[in-house]
């Protein structure tokens, strides 16, 4: 029997949410949205590569499985040559950040000092994107966030689709 594709309406709708909460939700969400994303990405390149079979779901299981955390797959996905080293410290720093916004009782957001020296060090995303956005030049009030916290948005965002990429190459599909 043929797998049911979703409809696109349904997959607009998805992104639609997915925006919302990365535009509109509180730092804390963005970043946890912004991991989970890139973790189910992870898990499909993954569950790609290796043998379909029990044993592989339960390694990619999140509950119990070795492979089932956001910096397991990383590691994994780096050591089977699959990802670059700049897209791999890029993928540890949204690691980094997402262990101080959820293990943090104070406060946190894009521009605590701890979170911003972490941003400044992401690397493939600064070396794809060009010329660097001048927030200055913005009128003042025009922007809703942070330019700390479009550095973060933007990296998802940017990886995210290479990742994607990467997925179907993977599958034999480009």
């Amino acid at each position: 029997m043929k797998k049911k594709t979703k409809r696109i309406e349904d997959l607009d709708r998805q992104m639609q949410d997915f925006f919302s909460i990365v535009n509109d939700g509180n730092d804390l969400a963005c970043v946890l949205l912004g991991v989970n994303y890139l973790d189910e990405i992870l898990r499909t390149i993954l569950a790609t590569r290796l043998k379909r079979s029990k044993v592989t779901e339960n390694i990619l299981n999140p509950s119990y499985g070795f492979l089932g955390t956001f910096s397991a797959r990383i590691d994994m996905v780096y050591c089977l040559g699959i990802i670059d080293k700049k897209i791999y410290n890029d993928l540890r720093l949204i690691t980094e950040i997402r262990n101080i916004f959820a293990h943090s009782f104070d406060s946190i957001s894009f521009d605590t000092p701890e979170v911003v020296k972490l941003l400044g060090q992401f690397q493939w995303v600064d070396s794809f994107t060009g010329p660097k956005v001048k927030f200055e030049d913005y009128p003042p009030g025009s922007l809703k966030h942070s330019e700390n916290r479009y550095k973060y948005t933007d990296t998802v965002g940017i990886l995210g689709p290479k990742l994607i990429l990467i997925c179907f190459k993977e599958q034999g599909s480009l």
